[in-house]
C-alpha cells in the first residue's frame, strides 16, 4: 500500500487505473478503481462502463475477424465480481470531492 500525497491531478496520473482504498474525512473507506482528478474532485471507476462500450465497439467493427469462440474468463465468484482481474468493485462511477477526503492509498 502506498500513500498518494498531496492528493492532486499531478501526484495521482501514474495510479490511473489502479485499485485504490480512499479515507474520507468522516472515517468511511471508498475502494475502487482511481480514474482521473478533475479540479477539486476525485473520479473513480469511471472507465469501466466506457472500456465495456468501447470493447464492443471495436470488436464489431472489424471485417473478417474470426468468429471462434474465445475461452471465458471468470471475473465473478459466488459473493461478486472477483478482486483481480480488473478490480471493478463498484459498477458505476463515484466522484469525490477533494476536501472530503483524508487520505488516499494505491493497493499495489
Amino acid at each position: 500500500m502506498r500513500a498518494i500525497y498531496p492528493i492532486s491531478a499531478e501526484k495521482c496520473k501514474p495510479f490511473y487505473g489502479k485499485p485504490v482504498c480512499i479515507f474520507l474525512m468522516d472515517g468511511s473507506e471508498i475502494f475502487g478503481t482511481l480514474s482521473r482528478v478533475d479540479g477539486q474532485t476525485l473520479i473513480l471507476n469511471e472507465d469501466a462502463a466506457a472500456s465495456a462500450k468501447a470493447g464492443k465497439t471495436s470488436s464489431q467493427s472489424k471485417k473478417g475477424a474470426s468468429r471462434k469462440a474465445k475461452p471465458s474468463v471468470k471475473t465473478s465468484g459466488p459473493l461478486g465480481p472477483a478482486v483481480f482481474p480488473g478490480f471493478r468493485p463498484f459498477s458505476s462511477a463515484i466522484a469525490l470531492e477533494l476536501p472530503m477526503v483524508a487520505r488516499v492509498y494505491a493497493l499495489n
